[in-house]
This record gives structure tokens, sequence and C-alpha cells, in this order.
């Protein structure tokens, strides 16, 4: 169930990925998602059962989703055409 609930999330965040970056920026969206990755494994390791780790699974998933979709595109940006084949 919690590797249910992570990739549900994780589809989510791929989803959502594209339109969160417009909307608040790459690098705001790229900051936020470290944020709540860091804050759902930490809320993680709280001795609370299935039903306490489920909602931070699934938020660790739609944020390691928004991270995998949203670097990729932000570190192309940042290097010269001419280079991104190296």
């Amino acid at each position: 169930l919690l590797g249910a609930a992570a990739l549900a999330g994780y589809l989510a965040g791929a989803l959502a990925a594209p339109a969160l970056g417009r909307r608040f920026g790459t690098r705001r969206a790229l900051v936020a998602a470290m944020g709540l990755v860091a804050l759902s494994f930490a809320l993680c390791a709280v001795p609370g059962g299935l039903w306490w780790l489920l909602p931070w699974r699934l938020l660790a998933g739609v944020a390691g989703a928004l991270l995998m979709a949203l670097a990729g595109p932000t570190v192309q940006q940042a290097v010269a055409p001419a280079r991104r084949g190296a």
C-alpha cells in the first residue's frame, strides 16, 4: 500500500511538474520539492503506523517526481547549446 501511494504521488507529481514550473518558476519549484522531500522523510521516521505513513509517502512521491521532471530541463538551460551532448 505504501509503495502504491508513493507511485501514485510520483505519477501526480510528474503530471503536475510542467504547470508548477511555469507558474512558480523552476528554481522555486525545485527548492520547494527538496523541502517537501526532506519533510516527508523526516515525518516517515515518526512511528505512527500505516495510516500515518501513507500521506507522507504520497508526498514523497509527488516531490520526488517534481525533482526528476524539473531538474533535467533546468540543467539543460544552464549548459551552452554546443556542450549539451557532451
